[in-house]
């Protein structure tokens, strides 16, 4: 791991399945690709692991014979194709077996990997032929979620430059994920919704400058586009309840952010893509329990978002749903994700030891909790 934002997105989302694996038939062991930088992220890794290696100034050559050394049955890529990712590792096949997860969702491509562990809901029908990977399917969604500390602090829309009893629509996604046509319906709801505001993260002087003149093309007060800046995540998450409906980006949806909005009783709309970055959103609201407001197509997306922010006890009476829901649907189940996920381990490893070929293949779920 890194201390990048990317990386310590991925760390949050992970290291609540690291707590909850059963150590007493699984040993797990870490290897950095990225230069360290001591933080609470890597400190936490570096103990949780049964062993942990910094391989972020070794060769590929000197990498792969460690984790042979190690005795590795099954090594698990966060990496992907992202910053500080090193597939090379894997051509040199240190382990039996080989898959991706989590980091990355879409194929690697070559034969690289065997696996790639995955959903229904992220790859779309009929998408299998493209992925280089078998398809390992996991019950209610690949994502994997922490129940985040929320800070006690606390805070109110005027902390933040936010409207009272004004509809807020927030995304704090990063600005590359923003592209003409949602912005373009982002604006439309604005002007068909008086008073009500579009509140998002920083980005640059110049992102900011953009966005605000583009609101100004479409016909809308740039000074209805807030941006908030960057703060420690306990006291995000408690700021992040005060925006009414999330609105999710199209060619790659939010990861963390989603799961952000949802663990603070946020409400998220999106739209189910082609791609599996476009799909995150889909794979997270069906197992939110909130699969109505996954759209099919843009005209959809907008009609959702506008119909929720239209009528506030519509949105009151989802907001209370999604609330109620939390500990009853299996999005933040931490516990049920990595006993499918396990599974999963055991079924690629019986497949291997039987001498059989890769295949794709469904998880079977689990009883859910009452």
């Amino acid at each position: 791991f890194s201390a990048s934002e990317i990386a310590q997105y991925i760390a949050i989302a992970f290291r609540g399945l690291l707590e909850a694996h059963d150590r007493s038939q699984f040993d797990f062991f870490g290897y950095s690709l990225a230069p360290l930088v001591r933080d609470d992220f890597t400190d936490f890794f570096h103990d949780a692991f049964g062993r942990f290696h910094d391989l972020s100034t070794a060769s590929f050559r000197a990498t792969a014979e460690q984790i042979h050394d190690d005795g590795i049955d099954i090594l698990i890529d966060l990496a992907g194709h992202t910053r500080f990712s090193r597939p090379g590792i894997f051509a040199l096949k240190p382990a039996p077996l080989q898959a991706h997860y989590l980091g990355y969702s879409s194929t690697i491509g070559g034969d690289l990997l065997q696996y790639l562990i995955t959903d229904h809901r992220q790859v779309a029908p009929g998408a299998e032929q493209y992925f280089a990977e078998r398809l390992v399917y996991l019950p209610d969604t690949f994502m994997a979620t922490t129940r985040a500390p929320v800070s006690p602090k606390p805070v109110t829309r005027a902390d933040f430059g936010l409207p009272e009893n004004r509809l807020v629509f927030c995304n704090f996604n990063a600005h590359y994920k923003f592209e003409p046509r949602l912005f373009g319906i982002w604006m439309r709801l604005l002007k068909r919704l008086p008073g009500s505001v579009l509140w998002l993260m920083h980005g640059t002087v110049s992102s900011d400058r953009n966005l605000r003149l583009e609101a100004r093309h479409r016909g809308i007060d740039p000074e209805r586009l807030i941006f908030s800046r960057k703060i420690a995540h306990p006291l995000h998450l408690a700021r992040h309840g005060l925006a009414d409906l999330a609105l999710d980006t199209l060619h790659h949806g939010g990861g963390v952010t989603t799961v952000d909005a949802l663990w603070t009783g946020v409400p998220v709309v999106t739209i189910a893509g082609e791609s599996p970055p476009s799909r995150n959103g889909a794979s997270l609201l069906h197992a939110a329990g909130l699969k109505d407001l996954v759209a099919g197509s843009i005209d959809e997306y907008e009609a959702i978002a506008f119909a929720l922010g239209a009528a506030p006890e519509k949105l009151a009476a989802l907001r209370a749903r999604l609330q109620a829901g939390r500990d009853r649907e299996p999005l933040f189940d931490t516990e049920r994700l990595t006993r499918h996920l396990e599974i999963a381990y055991r079924m690629m490893w019986e497949r291997w030891l039987a001498g059989e070929e890769p295949a794709s293949f469904d998880v079977p779920a689990l009883p859910k909790r009452a």
